[in-house]
Order: structure tokens, then sequence, then C-alpha cells
């Protein structure tokens, strides 16, 4: 329970500190600020408190209660501070006229604010009282406490592989510590000095939280300048530092967005590939790790034993495991106890549920699995009404949608906004551009304009916009630089869109992304464009130095002045787009370029070679629906390659042989019309090691119906199936 009302605390403690304070301005608010900067001192030391309160009387009854009222009045603060948040946003909204009229009604609502400000300080001073009259104090030995049990659950929680061999040492050293039982810890230390003198030794010293920690142990480790060695993990630089202030910490960098999909996939798949319908949200979930590789197995331990369907995985997106949460399945269960912070509703329960029979002030995060019904204008109106303070909001497997109604506006916190269905609307409510919190826009229904409303290039806190339709973004006037000397129309935050439908004015749109990791461009016939022009959008890409993936769709015959692409990018794919030898070599000279899709390329070279030291990071590789005619591998070509898959390739002996001498290869899945054939060469060159037959589907997403599993004698597994 601490843990779930410190995330509250530290999260409302962090938003009063950095994001409330453009909200200063006019007088009036300088009391309200006041009050608000009070109670985030209050807060902080309730936070400590709880933090404190985590050691041996964490289950005390007494210390249970106190969390408990800190809890209520946490959550009563947050709900005023987005109160205050809320009506400052409004009024600032309205145009001079408007303020004027609202002036008196403004001041009382800020007034509210500061009264209801005092009452929650009432309560925390009242919540310290009683610590001290019923003698509740923090626990003296909570950091080590919580050391130890934060590293107990963690190693619970990661999985171990089989150690060997190791058996008689393990026995003697038991024998060791059970004997030592009578010696102090001085004693222990100058044996243990004892034995290493002279000896060159490594020693690890794992997850040290205080540098106590190492002045107690350091005269243990004799110097005899033999090289000897430790190494100490921490998760604080200051530890690192205080142990040798001659050297610079080394800091792990944290994993890419590729590693860390890789890293989940591996532990929610094992040996298998994962499904293409999650794959979508399998990379968003592995981005919200932040790079993590203990968050991400700990995730992946979780999906493992987890349905894995997209209703499942989607409620993990957005979301926070320390908060409350809630489902509402059926009519049968359609009130909400307490106030939860997260509301999941299924099927069309939404019709029912009323915001009278469920506390909503607290929900932070609202999920629809809609399962094919309508999401009409009265659904609207029950979230707009009953859940204004809402950050995350997810409408999934929606029906008939007629329309995002323009008072979407009024949901002034939100964050994270996702509507998946099939149907058509007209177009994107300008209304949602000026949602002044909104990162991420993931609208997957088709949408009858292709045009983006102007104010798109305001929302300058823009992260992701994802579209399963194509659009066009039209960029506006250059306008008066600010003070910063940026244009006030470039989208300096933008790291993800998904997808834009290319035309003549793209080259100009290209640099107002100038921190994009990954761009989906459609040139679908909407505007005809020539050689040059697609030329000079593709040189443009240059411009973004942070940019890892890149899929380009219907893309038509470029010039060959191209020479070069950006050298980040890891990912690319290539769907029904022109590729010739010349492009080939540009992806070949990639220096980060880890996964290639190409699929059913126009003018894809009859001949293709793969020369020694091209493709040198690739590791997947996806030939789909290519007419190549003869494939030929060079020695020290792409010598990173664990993944191929290949579908629709005619003639097995197409197949080049070095494919299968390539060490670093573990998987191959292959659709061919003449499967036997490629069978029958494999094992005339005697690769193979042994053979089964499968079901193809439970291997890959691109293979289906029965099928042979190959272990050739590399160890690479090689899945054949036949192309219907």
């Amino acid at each position: 329970m601490a843990e779930i009302v410190s995330v509250v605390l530290e999260s409302l403690i962090r938003f009063i500190s950095n994001e409330a304070n453009f909200l200063l301005g006019e007088k009036d608010q300088v009391g309200v600020k006041d009050q608000v900067n009070l109670l985030k001192d209050d807060l902080g030391i309730m936070n400590s408190f709880l933090k404190d309160s985590c050691g041996e009387h964490g289950e005390h009854h007494l210390v249970k209660e106190v969390v408990d009222q800190i809890k209520e009045a946490a959550l009563e603060a947050e709900n005023v501070i987005d109160t205050y948040v809320a009506q400052v946003i409004k009024h600032e909204r309205r145009n001079t006229v408007g303020k004027l009229l609202h002036k008196f009604g403004h001041a009382n609502k800020l007034h509210d604010v500061v009264k209801k400000t005092n009452n929650i300080k009432k309560k925390l001073r009242n919540i310290d009282d009683n610590k001290a009259k019923y003698h509740i104090v923090e626990a003296e030995s909570s950091v080590d406490a919580e050391a130890v049990r934060s590293l107990q659950r963690r190693r619970r929680k990661v999985e171990e592989d089989d150690v060997v061999g190791f058996f008689r040492s393990t026995e003697r050293l038991f024998f060791n510590l059970s004997n030592s039982d009578e010696m102090s810890n001085e004693q222990l230390g100058g044996k243990l000095r004892d034995y290493l003198r002279r000896k060159r030794y490594f020693v690890v010293m794992d997850d040290i939280w205080k540098t106590e920690v190492w002045e107690e142990i350091k005269d243990a480790f004799p110097d005899d300048s033999n090289g000897s060695r430790i190494l100490i993990t921490s998760r604080e630089k200051k530890i690192a530092s205080h142990a040798n202030p001659t050297c610079d910490p080394f800091f792990l960098p944290f994993l890419d967005k590729h590693a860390s999909w890789e890293l989940l996939s591996k532990k929610v798949f094992r040996e298998k590939k994962c499904p293409s319908n999650l794959e979508s949200l399998g990379w968003q979930l592995a981005e919200s790790c932040k790079g993590l590789p203990l968050s991400i197995v700990v995730l992946g331990g979780i999906l493992a034993n987890k349905e894995k369907s997209p209703g499942i995985w989607s409620k993990f997106i957005g979301l926070s495991v320390e908060e409350n949460f809630f489902e509402v399945q059926s009519e049968s269960n359609l009130s909400c106890p307490g106030k939860p912070r997260r509301l999941s509703v299924h099927c069309d329960s939404a019709q029912y549920v009323s915001w009278n029979d469920c506390d909503t002030s607290s929900v932070r995060s609202l999920l629809f699995f809609c399962r094919g019904s309508n999401f009409l204008d009265k659904q609207w109106e029950w979230v707009l009404e009953g859940f204004k303070f809402i950050r995350v909001l997810r409408l999934l497997d929606v029906g008939r949608m007629p329309r995002i109604p323009d008072e979407i506006e009024n949901l002034i916190f939100l964050k994270h906004l996702s509507i998946h269905g099939t149907y058509h609307i007209d177009k994107i409510p300008p209304s949602l551009c000026s949602l002044p919190c909104l990162q991420t826009i993931d609208i997957q229904l088709y949408l009858t304009s292709y045009t983006w409303p102007g104010s798109i290039w305001r929302m300058r806190q823009l992260r992701h916009l994802n579209v399963v339709t194509a659009l066009t973004i039209l960029p506006e006037r250059q306008r008066r630089k600010g003070k910063d000397n940026n244009s006030d129309d470039t989208l300096f935050n933008l790291q993800v869109i998904d997808a834009v439908r290319v035309d003549k004015k793209t080259v100009r749109v290209i640099s107002k992304f100038p921190k994009l990791t990954s761009l989906t461009l459609s040139c679908d016939g909407f505007e005809v464009m020539n050689k040059f022009e697609v030329t000079e959008v593709l040189a443009s890409l240059e411009n973004l130095k942070h940019l890892q993936r890149l899929q380009l769709n219907v893309f038509p015959e470029f010039e060959p002045r191209l020479n070069t692409l950006p050298s980040t990018l890891t990912r690319i794919t290539f769907n029904k787009s022109y590729m010739d030898l010349h492009l080939m070599k540009i992806l070949g000279r990639l220096p980060n370029l880890r996964e290639l899709k190409i699929k059913e390329a126009k003018n894809f070279p009859p001949e293709l070679t793969m020369a020694a030291g091209e493709f040198p990071q690739l590791q997947v590789l996806k030939l789909i629906y290519n007419d190549i005619r003869m494939w030929e591998v060079e020695r020290n070509a792409m010598p990173n390659l664990q993944d191929l898959i290949i579908i629709d390739w005619s003639l097995a002996e197409n197949l080049p042989n070095q494919l299968w001498c390539m060490t670093a290869l573990r998987f191959v899945a292959i659709k061919m019309a003449l499967p036997n054939s490629l069978r029958h060469k494999l094992k005339k060159l005697n690769f193979v090691r042994n053979e089964q037959v499968v079901e193809a589907l439970r291997i890959s997403s691109y293979l289906d119906g029965p099928g042979w599993e190959l272990t050739i004698k590399n160890g690479t597994k090689v899945f054949i199936t036949k192309k219907h």
C-alpha cells in the first residue's frame, strides 16, 4: 500500500514543481500558487514517512491506518490541483471579453481551491500529530531493509539459467560459511584478507546501496599491485565514486527500442516468433520499460503466462502496475468500490455504468474493450462528463463511431489517446490539437479527410502520431521566430509518425520533425510525383539525425543520384516500393541496420549479390513475394544474420549454399511452391541433422498448415511449408 500512495505523491509533487509553473500570471492566481507550494512541502514530508515506514514497522496496524489516511489526502490533493489547473486553462482560452465577463466567477473558483487546499493541509497536520501521539516512528533500518527486500523481489522475478558443474564447490563453500558463525565480522574480514594475500583475484559486489558497506569491508581485500580488481555495481553514482575517486564510473547504457523488443520477445515467446497482430503492441510495451532490462524481463515473465491476445496486452499499455485497477466485465458488475485509479470497461457495459455508482474523481486511466460495440455520442458524453482528469483514454475494437466530438478539448490532462476500430470518421477535430498535455495520438480508424488540422503545429509536446490512414500534413506559413530563435511551427518533441501521405510539400515538412526516430511515408498515387521529386523526399531524410525506423509504402522510381540514407537507421521496410541494385548497395553500407523487410518490390533485381562486408549488423531479413531468380551471398556478408524469412521462393536452387554456413543464423522460415526440392537439396549437401513434421502456424505468423522442421548441422532451425 505504501508504494501505491508514494507513486501518487511523487507524481503530484513533480507536477506541482514543474508543470504548474506556467500557471503563474494574474494576481489572483498568486495566492493559490503559494498555497499549492505549501501543500507540496507537506506532501513531501508525508512521502518521506511512507518510504521510511517500509521497514520493520511496515505491517503495524497503526502504520497501515496512517498510510490509508495519507492516501485519501493525496488523492484529494490531486483532485484539487487538477481542478485548479483546469480552471486556469479554461480561463486562459477565453478571449478578452470572455475573461472580463467571467472574472468574478474565476476568482470565486480560485478562492474555493485555496479553501480546499487549507483543509487538506489541516488533515496532513492532524496525521502528523497522530504519528507523534501514537509513537509511530520511521524504521531506523528502513533503507537496508528496503534494499534487501527489493533485491529479493528482483531475484525472484528474474529467470535463472541452469547452473551445472559447481556442486562440490557449493558444498565446500556452505561448509566454510556454516562453520564461521562464531566469528566476528573483523575475524571474518581478517580470514578473507589472509586467504587473498598474494593471490590475483576478481571480486564482484552487486547492487551496493550505501557507502558504509564499502567502508566496512574494503580492508578485507589486500592490494598487492598484482592486477586484482573489484567490480561494484550500484544505482548510485556517489557509491562508485566513493570507492575509487580517481576512476570515472562506467554507466551502463539503456537498451534501445530494437534491443528492448528483442529481449521482451525472447522472454515471452522463447524460440517462437511473435504473431503479427501483437507486434505493434509489443513494441509499445517494450518502449514503456524505458530501456531497463530488469523491467523488460519482469514484464516478459508476466506476459508469458497471460493469454497472448491484443485485448490482454492492451491492458498493459500506458498503465502503471502500482495503481489501483478495477474492471467492469458485465452488467452484474457495474459499481466501483473505493476510488480506482484505472477503470476498464468491457463489452457494452458503458451504457449502463453511472458515475453516481462509482467515484470517478481518482480515475486517471480509462479503457474500453468495446468488442465491436458502437461508441456513440451517449458514450462520449459519459466519458467527457465523468472523467475530466484522465491521462489515458483507450477505446479498443470499436464498432461504429460517427465522430470524435469537439468537446474532447475538455480532457485537458489527456496524455495518451488510442481509438482502434474498422469504421470511418470524417475528420480529426481541430479541438484535439488544443489539448496541452497530449503526447500520443493513436487513431486506427479510416478517415475521410486526409489532412490534419493546421493547429497540429501548436502541439509542441506531441511525441507519437500513429494513424491507420496515411495523412497529409500541410506546413503552415513560416511565422516570426521566438526568443529561442526557433520557428514556432517545428515539433521538436515528435518522435514517431505513422503515416504521412507524400506529396510535393513533404520535403519542406520533414525538417519540422528533427527528433523523429520512426517514420512511415506512403506514396499511393494521391499526387503524381516524378523521379526528381521522389529523390528529393528520400534525400531529405538525411536531416533526421535520430531516425531509427523507416517504412516506405508504394514508393515509385527515384534518380540514381541518391547515394545515402541516415546512418542511424536500424529497421527498414519497403512495401510495394521500387527496389534496384543501387538501392541494395546503399542499404548494405548502413552501419546500424539490424532488420530489413522487402515485400512485393517493384523492379527487384533478378540477380542479387550481397558482397563481403555488406550488411554488417543485419540480424533479421524478410523477403516477401519478390521475384528473385539468382541470389549470391559472399563470405562475410551479413555476418550477424540470425533470422531469415522467405515467402514465395519458386526454386530451391536459387538459395545460396553460403546461407547454411552462417554461424549466427538460428531461424529460417520458407514458404515455397516446391518445398520438397529444398529438403532434398539440403540432404544431398549433407547439411541436415534431423527433421520432423510440425504445425507451421505455431512457429511463425508467416507460415500456415503442416510443414517440415529441419535442424541443420550448425544448429539452425529451418521451417519449410508449401505455398498454396
